[in-house]
């Protein structure tokens, strides 16, 4: 196989992990609340992402920065759906950046 199909391969396979991981929150994500917390998770992700803070420090900044955000639109989620948020956000920043 060639380097580019060995690549293709590899991200596929990634990306399909990705899927089985996110189908359990489906559900959670389909309500009109799910946009708003993938979006705010984005913008958290990225704005922690490269911050000089523990993995728990910025696990705990996304989530206050997502649930601070959704008050502001006047809306709520619960815990496990803001952290599934912050997990598949994650994953989908890392896809985007590899290097960092």
């Amino acid at each position: 196989m060639s380097f580019f199909s060995d690549l293709v391969i590899h991200v596929e396979s990634f990306f399909s992990k990705i899927q089985a991981f996110l189908a359990p929150f489906e559900k959670q994500f389909a309500t009109a609340v799910g946009p708003a917390v993938l979006a705010a998770a984005e913008q958290a992700v990225a704005t922690f992402a490269t911050q000089q803070l523990s993995g728990a420090q910025k696990q705990t900044g996304a989530y206050q920065a997502i649930v601070d955000n959704l008050k502001q639109q006047g809306l709520t989620a619960g815990v496990s759906v803001v952290n599934s948020a912050i997990e598949a956000a994650l994953a989908a920043y890392k896809a985007k950046n590899p290097t960092e």
